[in-house]
């Protein structure tokens, strides 16, 4: 109390202070600034936390004999209007204003009160209490989205760099809150940003942080900022990226080693950044790792930055969730509502996570329920190679693949002019599968070939097979299954994309006893079934599925359930989907085909091969009758469009 006496100091509170000293009128001046000064306006409401706070001893029971106090001191006037007690913000700070917002501040945080979070606010900032500033924006400000408060959001755009430095959590809070002053118009660009001025200024030095806590954050934020910022390229931007998360992860190892461990929110934070990291890169194993290391660590974090990542994932790698959290269909957010940058790319794939299980399971009405919560998608929007894909299979499967096919193609162009996610891995391989997938329906076999070896490393086999299989090369295809599964790196759905192929592609070989090919057919079609992936033998041509699903059907004793299942295949697309039976050749053949696209006549090529030229038109006959080509032009062209040239 400064020297001065509580109990002695209460008396001047039964009525005016006529009678006191001039010191003791000096002192209880000050005293009842310091309890009025840190409030915007002190209302009876507010009275009563302030004598919660600091219990009635120091302030009084009494709401009248104090505002009247207040008045007659000069140290607030009273608003009739408002029935509130208001000062002169001009005026000077009382010395123990930091004292009384001290304990304010602390008792709010033991008993937040919604309706005094500006309040709150102001006197965190007063004490310049910048880790505890972060901790309320994780744990009230933005759940209860009360940082849109005018006051709120004027006070956190203005927290100085040494607050984000201190918090990094204040990055994100200061950048939604500028944007929020931006007006909606221009709200992402803002925050994307902010968010990159202050991940490379502010945050680079994240080793250097004042605490365990900031030095994590700040490496979760600088990792982002690292992804996003241009003019570097997005795979060494990624792997950069993620060199940094390897020695921020072995830091906190170390740090936890000593008893110094981040605080389970903080690390919460870096594992689900490291989660959507390792997912741009393909690394779906560790982004469910990371993503389900969060969940265990705060699973609250986790639900709001994690969860989708980790559900994203593990659907694209064709595995079953680690834990018991997997959600049905979202519940659509607003994006103002929710972090930048962690939260809204979390958000978006949770949204695709669940219209790749519909796609997964066939189920149309769910992949558009789930295609529907993500909005309308701007141009160069988080995720959009991933959307792109889930859009361009849904066509494939029930809607028109050439119209599909151009939409693909416009909205590519339009969002990589303001994005880099198309260079990124997942993002080139997604988009790079789903345009094979559109051209294999409309029967563009060469074109696609042509573009197999552009998919990515582990990502090639499967689109490599099928659309050898589109093309009726039955062989080459069940050579690139081969090739595939025996790949360490392919992931488990296409090693179940690869199987079905190669039993297509062994049903379709004449060559191929009947018993062998319906055994098969039973065990690649009931695995399907039992695990509700459905959708690599939705992607097979008409003619390879329903010999399968045909063989399975004769060979199979079916349940009510699993004739539901198979019902699903019916309703699939009509458009193309039919093979020609492989064409085989001779080793002759194979070496007369290529001749034949010169310009050389047939004695001219008898002579190159030292045969007659009755052999070789005998040989053009059959390979004319194989292709059902009409004349040598003609069965140049067909061969070069199997894929036989």
């Amino acid at each position: 109390m400064n020297g001065l006496d509580g109990v002695e100091v209460l008396g001047a509170l039964a009525g005016p202070i006529v009678a006191a000293s001039p010191e003791r009128c000096f002192r209880e001046r000050e005293r009842l600034e310091a309890l009025v000064v840190v409030w915007d306006a002190l209302d009876e409401r507010r009275f009563r936390f302030l004598r919660a706070a600091l219990g009635s001893r120091a302030v009084g029971s009494d709401w009248d004999g104090f505002r009247r106090s207040v008045v007659e001191a000069g140290v607030a006037e009273w608003d009739e209007r408002t029935e509130s007690l208001r000062h002169d913000p001009t005026r000077s700070q009382p010395p123990r204003l930091a004292e009384t917002a001290a304990k304010l501040f602390e008792h709010w945080t033991d008993t937040p009160d919604p309706g005094l979070v500006a309040d709150a606010v102001g006197w965190a900032v007063l004490l310049e209490a910048w880790p505890s500033l972060g901790a309320m924006w994780l744990s009230h400000l933005l759940p209860d989205g009360s940082w849109r408060h005018p006051l709120v959001v004027s006070a956190i755009a203005m927290v100085p760099p040494q607050a984000r430095v201190a918090a990094p959590i204040l990055t994100v809070a200061r950048a939604m809150s500028r944007a929020h002053q931006f007006g909606p118009s221009a709200r992402g660009r803002q925050i994307a940003s902010e968010l990159v001025a202050d991940g490379l200024s502010l945050h680079s030095n994240w080793r250097q942080a004042p605490s365990i806590d900031a030095t994590v954050v700040g490496a979760a934020l600088w990792m982002l900022a690292r992804r996003i910022a241009p003019g570097v390229q997005p795979s060494v931007s990624l792997d950069l990226t993620w060199a940094a998360q390897e020695e921020a992860a072995g830091l906190i190892d170390r740090e936890r080693g000593r008893g110094n461990g981040p605080s389970a929110q903080a690390e919460a934070l870096f594992r689900a950044t490291s989660a959507q990291i390792a997912l741009a890169r393909g690394d779906l194993c560790q982004a469910a790792f990371e993503a389900d290391y969060a969940a265990v660590l705060d699973p609250a974090t986790a639900k709001a930055t994690a969860r989708g990542t980790g559900d994203l994932a593990r659907e694209l790698a064709g595995c079953e969730s680690g834990l018991d959290w997997r959600p049905a269909v979202p519940t659509p957010c607003p994006s103002e509502a929710i972090p930048p940058g962690l939260a809204v790319r979390d958000s978006t794939s949770a949204f695709l996570a669940s219209a790749l299980q519909a796609l997964r399971e066939l189920d149309r009405v769910a992949c558009d329920e789930a295609l529907r919560g993500l909005g309308t998608l701007a141009p160069g929007a988080t995720q959009w190679t991933v959307v792109l894909y889930v859009q361009a299979i849904r066509a494939a499967l029930w809607g028109d693949p050439a119209s599909a096919l151009t939409s693909f193609d416009a909205a590519m162009g339009s969002h990589a002019m303001v994005s880099v996610e198309q260079h990124e891995r997942l993002g080139s391989a997604m988009l790079r599968r789903a345009r094979l997938a559109l051209l294999d329906r409309l029967g563009a076999s060469a074109v696609a070939k042509a573009a197999v070896p552009s998919v990515p490393g582990e990502w090639r086999w499967a689109a490599e097979a099928q659309s050898l299989l589109w093309a009726g090369e039955c062989d080459a295809a069940r050579r690139a299954a081969d090739r595939g599964l025996f790949d360490p790196a392919t992931v488990q759905r296409d090693r179940l994309i690869l199987r079905v192929v190669r039993a297509a592609a062994t049903a379709l070989d004449p060559t191929v006893a009947d018993g062998a090919q319906e055994q098969l057919a039973i065990e690649i079609v009931g695995e399907c079934l039992t695990c509700g992936a459905l959708l690599p033998l939705a992607l097979l041509p008409a003619s390879a599925r329903e010999l399968l699903l045909g063989l399975y059907r004769g060979g199979a004793d079916l349940a009510s359930d699993v004739e539901d299942l198979l019902a699903r295949f019916e309703r699939l697309n009509a458009i193309g989907g039919y093979v020609a039976a492989p064409i085989r050749l001779t080793r002759r053949e194979k070496v007369l085909l290529p001749l034949l696209a010169s310009d050389d006549a047939v004695p001219e090529i008898a002579a190159g091969l030292h045969v007659s030229p009755h052999t070789v038109r005998k040989q053009v006959v059959s390979l004319r009758k194989k292709f059902g080509a009409k004349n040598r032009t003609e069965l140049v062209r067909l061969a070069r469009d199997s894929g036989a040239l």
